[in-house]
């Protein structure tokens, strides 16, 4: 076998993937662990208790004094995950040796696949956040008058705006 464009785009967007394995699962797993990640820290950024404060002036923003409110409790949300990820990941273990009854155990998570899909990961990633960037683009045309953009994003330049907006 001759190398193809095919063996070509797998070496490039899948490097740790082996020749067995398929490299749109292995996508499908790492997109399905980046938006699994991106919720578990909303749900933590809504749920945790937080302080709120202040943003800085919008205009346009006539309620709240032109500022809109922020949940800052990010600091607190780093522990808690980290205190997930050493004790608190979840795992279905049989240890009876019947498959009729299974144990959870909390134990730590497996970090190392961090490591192993390293390329895989960074490249779903990069990809979610493009497609919510243009979502996001799109979407600050609709909804009129009750929309708030900053003030530099609103130039008429199309790449400015995408960027700065």
């Amino acid at each position: 076998g001759g190398t193809t464009w095919k063996n070509i785009f797998n070496k490039l967007i899948c490097p740790s993937c082996s020749q067995k394995s398929n490299t749109l699962d292995v996508l499908c797993n790492c997109t399905c662990v980046i938006i699994g990640w991106f919720g578990f820290q909303a749900l933590l950024e809504r749920f945790l208790p937080c302080e709120l404060v202040q943003g800085a002036p919008i205009k346009g923003n006539e309620k709240e004094n032109g500022r809109l409110w922020y949940r800052i409790n990010g600091h607190l949300a780093f522990w808690v995950t980290l205190l997930i990820t050493q004790v608190g990941w979840p795992v279905w273990n049989n240890n009876s040796g019947t498959s009729q009854q299974q144990l959870l155990q909390l134990t730590s998570a497996p970090i190392e696949l961090l490591y192993d899909y390293y390329a895989e990961l960074s490249f779903v990633t990069i990809v979610l956040c493009f497609m919510m960037s243009i979502y996001l683009y799109i979407s600050s045309f609709f909804g009129g008058k009750n929309k708030i953009l900053a003030d530099g994003g609103i130039s008429g330049n199309v790449v400015y705006d995408f960027f700065i907006g």
